[in-house]
């Protein structure tokens, strides 16, 4: 959301966010591409909120108080996938309707649909596939894997719901004819956990939370007109921080004069032209790294 490392506001692990959120004092890219006219709506899993009074009136940490126009979604590391009681409509509570993927889906493309053309950002962080898992997915989503595993198959339906979902959206952007006025940027937050990984991240070391590749390195697609040729691959080495930047530069919005990000914007690789690395450096600062001091039980 910020663009920045999380440490520069004293975030090491989710549990630092939970305790205190993002300081209202860290702007938002959202904020900055509402007051520039976009549309804005996050449907999904916010996260960045503290977890007590976060979400009240007054605490300035609500999505509606940081850029976005329209919120449905839960601000907690995870949800039940049927019947939540955890979902948030703008500041109202909302009630589950289904499966929780396939609601957020229709919240998104309700919100596409109805701005008329004119421009919009959305970000749509679907809690799949974080756990717990529970109930197996639709039928209409199981019923295509057939591994010979149960856990397996649902794990696998649990994705195709989200991957389903993702291609609704292109369809109804191009029914509208935006379809060549958009960028869609796909990727996952972290490799699996380390409790029970499904599947695993093999070939690599490491799980969600560590800083070896498997909890850091992650997939990530990139689509829209103008960019390098269909099925490019790159190998330069980006980070999560640098989609905010991508979305402020394609949408032609600048940083307030003495404000500094840490992500840089992604256009020049997607376009085939950046001839420098976009980083010197990237670093991360996981669990491993955090210091427990076991004094009066206190961390």
């Amino acid at each position: 959301m910020t663009s920045r490392y999380p440490q520069r506001f004293g975030g090491y692990i989710n549990r630092d966010i939970e305790k205190g959120g993002v300081p209202t004092d860290q702007l938002f890219a959202a904020q900055l591409l509402q007051k520039s006219g976009y549309r804005t709506a996050i449907v999904g899993k916010w996260h960045v909120a503290k977890m007590q009074g976060g979400m009240d009136a007054g605490s300035g940490q609500h999505p509606l108080d940081r850029g976005f126009d329209y919120y449905f979604g839960f601000n907690s590391c995870c949800s039940t996938y049927y019947d939540a009681t955890n979902l948030f409509r703008n500041r109202e509570k909302a009630k589950p309707e289904g499966y929780i993927t396939d609601q957020f889906t229709e919240e998104a493309i309700r919100f596409i649909r109805a701005g008329a053309g004119k421009p919009f950002f959305l970000y749509l962080p679907y809690n799949a596939v974080h756990g717990p898992y529970g109930k197996p997915a639709p039928d209409k989503y199981l019923e295509n894997f057939h591994t010979g595993s149960k856990r397996i198959d649902n794990f696998y339906a649990y994705l195709s719901a989200a991957d389903e979902g993702l291609g609704r959206i292109r369809h109804v952007l191009a029914e509208m004819g935006q379809e060549n006025n958009t960028l869609i940027i796909l990727l996952s937050d972290n490799g699996a956990s380390g409790t029970s990984p499904i599947p695993s991240n093999a070939p690599f070391l490491g799980f969600k939370g560590q800083v070896w590749q498997g909890g850091v390195r992650v997939p990530m697609v990139v689509w829209g007109a103008g960019l390098a040729p269909a099925a490019k691959v790159s190998r330069e080495p980006v980070i999560s921080m640098d989609v905010m930047a991508t979305a402020l530069a394609a949408a032609g919005v600048s940083l307030p004069a003495g404000y500094s990000v840490d992500g840089r914007s992604l256009l020049p690789v997607l376009r085939g032209g950046q001839k420098q690395p976009l980083h010197k450096s990237l670093f991360w600062a996981g669990q491993l790294a955090y210091k427990w001091v076991n004094n009066a039980g206190d961390e």
